[in-house]
Formats: C-alpha cells, structure tokens, sequence
C-alpha cells in the first residue's frame, strides 16, 4: 500500500514516458488531489509524478513493505502542485555529445538532400526512386534533429534552408503551371 500524504491505497506504474508515477484510487475529491499534486489525466485518473527524492524513497523500501509519504519527510508540508519530474542538469559532456550527434545527423541530412538532387539530376528516371528515398531520408534525419536536439545550430540553418527550398520549388511549380495554361489558352485561340 503506498500513501501519499492524504491520499491512501495509491498505485505505483511506470508511464509510456518511463516516468515513476502515482495514480490514486477513484473517489477522492478533487480538491483534495490537487492539494496533494495529483494532475488529472485525458483518460480521467489522477495521478502525481515522483521527483528524484520521492522515487528514490519508494524504490529503497524493501519489497512488500507499506510507502509512507508524510509531511516533512523531504523538508517541505505539501509537494508543490503540479509536481513534474524535474529534468536533470546535462554535464559539460554531455552537452558536446549531443552537439556532436547533432551535427553527425544533421551533416547526413544535408548529404542525403545532395544525393537526392545528385542522383536524379545525373541518373535521370533510371533511378528516380533512390533519389526520392535520399530526399525522405534527409528530411526525417532533419526532423530528428530538430525534435533530438533543438539547440543545434546547424540543424536550425538546415531547416530554414529546407523550407525556403521547398517554398522556392512550390513556387517555380504554380508558375511553371500558370506559364502552361496560358500555353495551352493561347494554342487554343489560334
């Protein structure tokens, strides 16, 4: 049994997110679980994040043995609500690895891209398809590293170079069709 402050017979889960997460049992008011930093979820459960302190705690009880979440018992009264897992602090380390990944995927994206337009400028419809799967390629490795790390710099470039490309091309389209219809307007009349 685990009880969280005021709230008893609360259960313990791990999320989609890999989060530790509390979920309390149906029929508590919701006042009193907004107090006790209980979030209500889409599918309607309550359910409260641990922090580092309180998921170490539960994770040091001996297995079977009943949690016991009191005030004080982390310096504080109450937990703030809401109560989000804190993220934690990246090292030094970890930033330039991070960075470096990003730049890795980000300089294949931009190869990618150039391989598409490569290959299909020279190949020509012989190998139409390798040059779309490069181009697909390029884009979702962009995306990766927009979504991965969004700090990245050369990622950031990538992306605005992207999409002023693709603007660039749907524009030479609609007049490449306006120039045709009038083409085929003008052929009529005559």
């Amino acid at each position: 049994m685990i009880r969280y402050y005021e709230i008893e017979n609360c259960t313990y889960e791990m999320n989609a997110q890999n989060q530790p997460v509390l979920y309390a049992p149906q029929g508590y008011d919701p006042a009193v679980l907004s107090r006790n930093a209980f979030v209500l979820l889409p599918d309607g459960r309550w359910c409260h994040y641990l922090n580092a302190q309180e998921y170490q705690h539960l994770c040091a009880l001996p297995a079977g043995q009943d949690a016991n979440f009191h005030p004080g018992m982390f310096g504080q009264q109450l937990p703030a609500a809401p109560n989000t897992p804190a993220a934690e602090p990246q090292t030094e380390e970890q930033r330039k690895k991070d960075a470096t990944i990003g730049n890795v995927l980000a300089a294949n994206s931009a190869l990618c891209v150039i391989l598409a337009f490569v290959i299909g400028h020279v190949a020509g419809k012989d190998l139409y398809m390798l040059s779309a799967l490069f181009l697909q390629i390029g884009l979702v490795l962009m995306i990766v590293v927009r979504v991965r790390y969004k700090n990245n710099l050369f990622g950031k470039i990538l992306m605005w170079i992207y999409i002023v490309f693709g603007a660039l091309v749907l524009i030479g389209t609609l007049l490449l069709l306006a120039i045709c219809g009038k083409m085929l307007h003008d052929c009529e009349l005559h």
